[in-house]
């Protein structure tokens, strides 16, 4: 892969996980008013919105066993994995949900080892082993960031390995050829229809978005179309240059973007615990990209 595909793949990731580590600071603040489905619900419904204008016509599948990998990856990327961290966010701070949900990168790793049969050198666990390290510093903390109970952090890991799942998935897509905004709207179509059910279940409230104030509406507009429907194009557009688990490894910076805008937004304590722990997970980031086989998986571009 050449240098300037390579750089811009990077590119993409730091501006996708940039914008995502902001995002649990935008849900704590719609948690107020709505609740994790309606939130779900309604930017992903933004979001599909939104790629249908960017793209209107309809897509092909090439085999008929393709749609398992879309409906799959709706199911994993956007119902489980939204769904678990906005309700682990009820349960602990931003900044620590944060940090759990940037263990993602290793189940990633093994999902694509167990059925893609990428080779992972000692560098991955290397630097997810010091992220992880950054993590439970962060976690054990005292004051607003290490605020969090254990279902909070269960739900949390659970969010990671939905993402893991929803990596691998994508790279199968990718392999097939589709289009990155084709795929990703077929992919928020089945999110959108699995998590209708749900909402239903869960009494969701039409009438919540007319008594949103405009800060809500300006967080709910910002995940609509800004997290989800750009920044799920650049994921993927990413992921298709640089392979699953080398894009994967950007998510550890998302946590420290979510600690700092904690701080700064929600006034989360920041302790010393908390700025050496994100610090490692930082370190974390580099030594796992300075070390992952990224030739292979770079020649197979994924999603």
């Amino acid at each position: 892969m050449r240098f300037e595909h390579r750089s811009t793949g990077h590119i993409a990731a730091i501006f996708t996980v940039s914008v995502w580590g902001a995002t649990f600071i935008s849900t704590k603040i719609l948690l107020r008013h709505f609740t994790p489905v309606e939130i779900l619900l309604l930017r992903f419904a933004l979001g599909l919105v939104a790629l249908w204008v960017i793209s209107p016509r309809s897509m092909r599948l090439q085999e008929r066993r393709h749609e398992a990998y879309f409906a799959g990856a709706g199911l994993s990327g956007l119902v489980l994995y939204y769904l678990c961290e906005n309700i682990a966010l009820n349960y602990g701070d931003a900044s620590v949900i944060g940090v759990m949900v940037s263990s993602a990168p290793l189940f990633a790793g093994i999902c694509s080892a167990l059925f893609l049969k990428t080779h992972l050198k000692s560098g991955f666990f290397v630097g997810f082993a010091v992220a992880i390290v950054g993590l439970c510093l962060i976690a054990a903390g005292d004051g607003g960031s290490g605020h969090v109970q254990p279902v909070g952090a269960a739900l949390a890991f659970c969010a990671a390995m939905a993402w893991g799942v929803y990596s691998t998935l994508t790279r199968k897509i990718a392999e097939c050829g589709y289009p990155t905004v084709g795929a990703t709207r077929r992919i928020f179509t089945y999110g959108v229809a699995f998590m209708l059910p749900i909402a239903a279940a869960m009494h969701f409230r039409p009438q919540a978005v007319w008594t949103a104030s405009p800060v809500e509406i300006a967080n709910l507009l910002f995940l609509g179309l800004g997290a989800s429907a750009l920044c799920f194009m650049t994921w993927n557009f990413a992921v298709k240059l640089l392979g699953t688990v080398k894009t994967c490894v950007y998510i550890y910076a998302s946590s420290a973007v979510t600690v700092v805008l904690a701080a700064i937004i929600l006034h989360e304590r920041m302790t010393p615990q908390a700025i050496v722990g994100t610090i490692l997970v930082l370190a974390g980031l580099l030594l796992s990209e300075g070390r992952f086989p990224g030739r292979k998986e770079a020649q197979h571009g994924t999603l």
